[in-house]
């Protein structure tokens, strides 16, 4: 026994000494958006199964039926309603989990959605409303939360970018806007907050199958009748369908995610697949800018 008490305490010596950190992530309080539904759903599932506590937010608890059979099945699972484009939403969803559990090791911002077409179809409206989800709804759950991981000197932010948020899509160029404006101001988040020993994360999916592409919708600026983009648009999302099709499954991303959060040191950039990784490296070997121009 008492040779067992030497080794532990040696160890842990060894770790502060040469500036190791011992590191589990079990049985930890995470927060994920978007939910109810493809990768939030996923992710939910996979982590709770590993042991954390998950608070699946979503906006419309109600009609959230896959999550809530989850949640009947699994405890560690806890539904609770949040809108990201309302900031009385979240501080005050937040405060309450903090009150309930005394900290949130991580927070996943999942939440999101696209709307297909060229930038000249989309009304401002549409585009502010992009932001408001995609990019401000990101930095409300941020910042609500940061206080709370910076007293403790710990945590962790996962944000679910795009490869469109680093190689801009030509179906959706406001999403890869909001994308492209999440990557930013993540790296600006990972340099700012590593003080503290807070550790964000860019999570970087190619296509995924889930019902994002069926429940994207056109921009709705242009009349069908003095629409130009109409020879090309509906090619394009016929295109865009086959690839979606054809992508990876939600868990495969969760299982990422889960990975990221095991490591004591995550990279700010995860590519989720070889396949994107290879887009990347291509991508950043061009530096003429004109990889995405037809001629």
């Amino acid at each position: 026994m008492h040779k067992w008490i030497i080794s532990i305490i040696s160890l842990c010596l060894f770790a502060m000494f040469f500036g190791q950190e011992l590191y589990s992530d079990h049985g930890r309080t995470v927060l994920i958006t978007g939910a109810s539904h493809g990768i939030g759903l996923a992710t939910a599932e996979r982590l709770a199964k590993n042991g954390h506590k998950v608070y699946a937010m979503t906006r419309n608890p109600s009609t959230a039926m896959d999550l809530q059979a989850l949640a009947i099945n699994n405890p560690l699972v806890v539904i609770r309603q949040l809108d990201i484009t309302d900031t009385v939403s979240v501080e005050s969803a937040i405060q309450k989990i903090l009150e309930e559990e005394g900290s949130i090791f991580a927070v996943i911002n999942n939440a999101g959605f696209g709307i297909f077409g060229p930038t000249e179809m989309h009304t401002l409206e549409e585009i502010q409303q992009l932001f408001e989800t995609n990019f401000f709804g990101a930095i409300r759950v941020i910042n609500a939360v940061l206080p709370s991981m910076r007293e403790r000197r710990e945590g962790r932010i996962l944000n679910l970018s795009s490869i469109s948020g680093v190689v801009p899509s030509k179906g959706m160029p406001i999403y890869s806007a909001t994308k492209f404006a999440l990557e930013a101001i993540s790296a600006s988040y990972a340099n700012d907050l590593s003080p503290w020993n807070i550790k964000v994360s860019l999570i970087q999916p190619g296509p995924v199958v889930t019902d994002f592409e069926s429940s994207t919708c056109y921009g709705t600026r242009l009349a069908k009748e003095e629409n130009p983009y109409l020879d090309i648009l509906f090619s394009r999302r016929q295109s865009w369908k086959q690839v979606m099709d054809s992508g990876q499954a939600p868990d495969e991303i969760a299982a990422v995610i889960q990975t990221v959060l095991q490591d004591p040191h995550p990279n700010l950039w995860v590519q989720t697949s070889p396949s994107v990784s290879g887009i990347m490296e291509n991508h950043y070997k061009d530096l003429s800018g004109n990889v995405r121009i037809p001629h």
